[in-house]
């Protein structure tokens, strides 16, 4: 919801773009504070309670945050939203996936990716369409009102049936590779990996929270600019469908630099051509299949270079990094529009896509590349 809303917050407090921003940060700083609690908590059999109560609880936050009058309020509904986001997004899911079936978790990975891959492509335009019919503060009822009744106990009937189906056993587990069997080196390995998927955090979201101020300042209609995020999520379940269609023949490493090199070429796009309305299209189907194929990439990633014990812990903590990137995402990308301007913005992000790739060629030197194929 936050990019479509962020120039209404504009129109109706009157606040700076930085400081609102700011609040989308703060969430995800408490939400990379709360990650290493929810894989403790993977790790102990909680996964369902976890994240059917996070999802319940950050509903209730977001109808909260439709009764702000303050900055201080604002900040402070973004941060419990944050906290409970740690419990109940695709990092508790994919670890609670990947601890159960290992690297067999490819698959149901994908199918969720695949349905969930739409979530951007309804909420952009309803989010839109409820803020232009009732007013931003009532759409934020309604939708976390939906939260609370269909999502939460989606999660709980759905995380049990993975949990009930069972652990995989140590034996199935990938034999942990020599170079990785001390500390120092595992904890090298880690945090390479870390580095390079923060920066695909930074680049994503300071490019996804600003992409429609963006749009207006290259005198694009606001509905194109709706139609052109609205695609994010087509063009994930594309980028996933590429992934599963190409699993068995692409190796897990192809296919991560793959990732980097449209990572680049999307943002050097809509830095160059962004004006034109071909630019803007060609931009979010590199950038949407891009992302899509990210989020199934970074638990396979971290399952194949650092082994399966104790997955949660790790996912969490990998998460939190991870976290810590996104959510000063949108402020640095506020505080660089509002000192240079978007153009430098986007150059940055490019450049934080090539640093996330050598960081991921400096993990696989380490660790050796991450098994032969993605299947």
């Amino acid at each position: 919801m936050f990019p479509v809303l962020l120039l209404p917050w504009e129109d109706s407090f009157g606040w700076p773009r930085p400081n609102l921003t700011a609040a989308i940060s703060l969430a995800l700083l408490a939400s990379a504070a709360g990650a290493r609690v929810a894989g403790r908590l993977i790790d102990k059999g909680l996964g369902a309670p976890m994240m059917a109560g996070a999802a319940a609880l950050g509903g209730l936050g977001m109808i909260a945050l439709g009764s702000v009058q303050t900055l201080c309020q604002f900040y402070a509904g973004w941060i419990w939203i944050g906290l409970m986001m740690a419990g109940c997004l695709y990092e508790p899911c994919f670890a609670i996936l990947t601890r159960a079936r290992g690297m067999a978790a490819r698959r149901p990975i994908v199918v969720i990716t695949l349905v969930a891959g739409f979530a951007s492509t309804v909420s952009f335009p309803v989010t839109h369409l409820l803020t232009q019919a009732v007013g931003w503060e009532q759409a934020l009822r309604l939708i976390g009102a939906g939260v609370i009744v269909l999502a939460a106990p989606l999660l709980w009937f759905g995380v049990r049936g993975i949990e009930a189906g069972g652990i995989e056993a140590p034996g199935q587990a990938a034999p942990s590779r020599p170079e990785l069997s001390g500390g120092a080196a595992r904890r090298r390995v880690f945090w390479l990996i870390a580095l390079c998927f923060a920066c695909v955090a930074i680049l994503h979201g300071a490019v996804l929270q600003h992409l429609l101020p963006y749009l207006a300042e290259q005198d694009h209609a606001e509905g194109f600019g709706i139609f052109v995020a609205s695609l994010i999520g087509p063009m994930q379940v594309a980028g996933r469908l590429v992934l599963t269609v190409t699993a068995r023949r692409i190796s897990l490493h192809a296919m991560t630099m793959l990732v980097f090199v449209l990572m680049i070429g999307s943002a050097l796009t809509l830095l160059v051509f962004g004006w034109a309305e071909a630019g803007a299209l060609v931009f979010v189907l590199a950038f949407g299949s891009a992302y899509g194929i990210v989020s199934i990439l970074r638990p396979l990633v971290a399952r194949a270079m650092l082994g399966g014990v104790n997955f949660g812990a790790t996912s969490g903590a990998l998460s939190a990094v991870y976290l810590v990137g996104a959510a000063a995402a949108p402020w640095l990308g506020a505080l660089v529009w509002a000192v240079a301007g978007y153009g430098v913005m986007l150059a940055g992000c490019a450049a934080l896509a090539l640093a996330g790739a050598l960081f991921y060629v400096m993990a696989t030197r380490r660790a050796g590349k991450p098994g032969a194929a993605t299947g």
